[in-house]
């Protein structure tokens, strides 16, 4: 039976305002897939003219590149931030994000809170 795939993610930064770069770490068997970062913006919207309120979760994509790591290895990559992604970036009034890194492989899906600060 073969080793199952691991993946985790460390050194998560900023580069230059349109890409966040981060080191790959694979253990086990070699690992391969889709970084994607995500953000869940959450939102009261009011029905009718009742005076009560749904809340609704919408999950943003904010940018996707492929992955591949040997066995044993660590890698570096960038995941380029899309319109949405840049936007949430520039916009912002803080310095420090937070977002989801989702690590997609054969094995299954490996889920991750990151936080980063603007440069």
């Amino acid at each position: 039976m073969a080793p199952a795939a691991a993946v985790t993610a460390s050194s998560i930064r900023l580069k230059t305002g349109n890409a966040v770069s981060t080191i790959v770490n694979c253990m086990g068997a070699t690992c391969a897939g889709t970084l994607e970062l995500t953000k869940t913006v959450t939102t009261k919207i009011q029905i009718g003219h009742t005076k009560k309120y749904r809340v609704r979760a919408t999950v943003l994509n904010l940018g996707q590149t492929r992955y591949a790591v040997r066995a044993g290895e660590s890698r570096g990559f960038a995941v380029h931030l899309n319109a949405t992604g840049l936007k949430l970036v520039r916009t912002g009034k803080s310095r420090r994000y937070s977002c989801e890194l989702v690590m997609k492989t054969s094995t299954g899906t490996f889920r991750e809170m990151i936080s980063f600060v603007r440069p």
